[in-house]
C-alpha cells in the first residue's frame, strides 16, 4: 500500500510542504536535527493517529502553532488486483482534539487509519522488543493479530472491558462476589480467545523470522519463540482466576491473564537479549519486525510501509546491504541516515525504485528528480 503523496503542516521543525515519494525505497539523508525522523513521525501520525516519539501531541506540533496536519494518498490493490487510491487525513490539536478522515469522511478510531496504512517501524526504541518488558512483546503479537485477523478485534475489546471492570470491582471496599464471578466468566471467555490468536500468530511468524534471519544474518543460531499465555498453561483461565481470587482481592488488581502474556525469544537455548551484541540484537529485531510485514503481505495481499530510522547505525556495510535487499523486496520504505553515501551504497545493487531526499532545516529536496511536480490536496 504505497504512499503516492504526502502533505505536511505544523509538525515540529518541518516547513509546510508536499512530498512525492516513490513506490520503492525513499532515502532521507541529512544532518542531525534536520527533520528526517520527523518525516517518519508524520507518516506514523497518518497511519496510527499518534506519534512514536512523544506521548503528548504538544511536543509534535510546531512552535507557536496550535495543530498539525498530515494528508496522504495511498495506493491500494484489492484481492482481484484492482487498484484504487485512498485519501487519509489526520489533524491533531495541542488541546487534545483530533480529526481523522478517510476518503473525506470523518472517522473516530485510529484503527480505520491502520487498516489502510499498516506500518512497520524500526528505530532505536525497537530494541525494547527484546530487552524491554513483556508489554512490548505483547504489542508485537497484537499488531500481527490486529492486522491479519479482523475477527479478533471485538474479542480484544471484550477482554479489555472485562479486565477493566474486574479491576474496578477488586478495588472496592466491599466486593460483590457474585459480580466478581460474572466478570471472571467474561474475562475468561474473551481472554482464552485472545490467547489462541496470539499463540497461533507466534507459531505462524516463527518460520518467517527464521527465513529472514537466514538472509540477513545466518550465524545467530537456532531461533525458538516460546509463548507464555500469562497464567499456568496447565489450567484454564477460569481455573487460574479462581485460584488467584483472594490474592487479587488483596492486591486490588488481576494478577493472571492475557495482560501478563509474554513472547520469550531464545537463540540456541540462550535468552536472546542476554546473549547477543548490540549489532546482533539490531539484526534480530529487524528480522522480527520485517517478518511481520512479510506475513501481512502473504495473508492479506498488500504490502506494509516500512519506516527505518538511522539504518546504518551499528551495522557494517555487508549487513546494511543484506538488510537493503530484504527491505527492497517487501514494498515501500522510508529510510533515514546522516550519510547519503552510506545509504546509497547499501542500495547500490537493489532493483527497487529509489529516491534520495536531502533533508535540511526542515525541508526535503528531491535529489533524484529535481523537477518533480508539486502535490496539492485539501484535508
Amino acid at each position: 500500500m504505497p504512499i503516492s503523496g504526502l502533505r505536511l503542516q505544523g509538525i515540529r521543525n518541518l516547513v509546510p510542504q508536499a512530498i512525492t515519494p516513490c513506490a520503492g525505497i525513499n532515502l532521507l539523508a541529512g544532518p542531525n536535527g534536520a527533520g528526517k525522523t520527523s518525516i517518519l513521525e508524520a507518516i506514523c501520525l497518518l497511519g496510527r493517529g499518534r506519534s512514536f516519539r512523544a506521548r503528548s501531541i504538544n511536543a509534535v506540533v510546531a512552535y507557536s502553532a496550535d495543530h498539525c496536519t498530515v494528508f496522504g494518498l495511498i495506493d491500494v490493490t484489492d484481492g482481484r488486483g484492482n487498484q484504487t487510491q485512498r485519501r487519509l487525513g489526520v489533524s491533531r490539536e495541542t488541546g487534545g482534539g483530533f480529526h481523522f478522515k478517510v476518503d473525506g469522511t470523518t472517522v473516530t478510531a485510529a484503527s480505520a487509519l491502520a487498516d489502510i496504512l499498516p506500518l512497520v517501524l524500526i528505530n532505536s526504541d525497537s530494541f525494547a522488543l527484546l530487552e524491554g518488558s513483556p508489554q512490548g512483546r505483547r504489542r508485537y503479537l497484537d499488531w500481527g493479530v490486529f492486522h491479519t485477523v479482523p475477527a479478533s478485534r471485538e474479542l480484544w475489546r471484550q477482554h479489555q472491558r472485562a479486565h477493566q471492570q474486574r479491576n474496578t470491582l477488586l478495588r472496592q471496599s466491599r466486593i460483590d462476589r457474585q459480580q466478581l464471578t460474572l466478570w471472571d466468566e467474561r474475562l475468561a471467555a474473551a481472554g482464552e480467545a485472545v490467547t489462541r490468536y496470539r499463540r497461533d500468530y507466534a507459531l505462524e511468524i516463527q518460520p518467517i523470522i527464521e527465513r529472514v534471519l537466514s538472509e540477513i544474518t545466518p550465524d545467530l543460531g537456532e531461533l525458538r519463540l516460546g509463548f507464555h499465555p500469562g497464567w499456568d498453561a496447565e489450567r484454564s483461565l477460569t481455573e487460574a482466576l479462581e485460584a488467584h481470587r483472594e490474592k487479587d482481592i488483596m492486591q486490588g488488581s488481576t494478577q493472571v491473564g492475557p495482560h501478563r502474556a509474554d513472547l520469550r525469544v531464545r537463540l540456541d537455548r540462550r535468552v536472546a537479549a542476554e546473549a547477543l551484541s548490540r549489532g546482533q540484537t539490531k539484526m534480530l529485531v529487524i528480522a522480527m519486525l520485517m517478518a511481520q510485514g512479510i506475513h501481512y503481505q502473504e495473508r492479506c495481499g498488500n504490502a506494509c510501509v516500512s519506516l527505518l530510522d538511522d539504518l546504518p547505525a551499528e551495522l557494517d556495510p555487508e549487513h546494511r546491504r543484506r538488510v537493503a535487499r530484504l527491505v527492497s523486496s517487501t514494498g515501500q520504505a522510508f529510510v533515514t541516515g546522516t550519510d547519503a553515501s552510506l545509504l546509497l551504497a547499501a542500495w547500490a545493487d537493489s532493483p527497487a525504485e529509489l529516491k534520495l531526499f536531502h533533508v535540511e532545516q526542515g525541508r526535503l529536496a528531491d535529489r533524484s528528480s529535481p523537477d518533480s511536480p508539486p502535490y496539492r490536496e485539501s484535508l
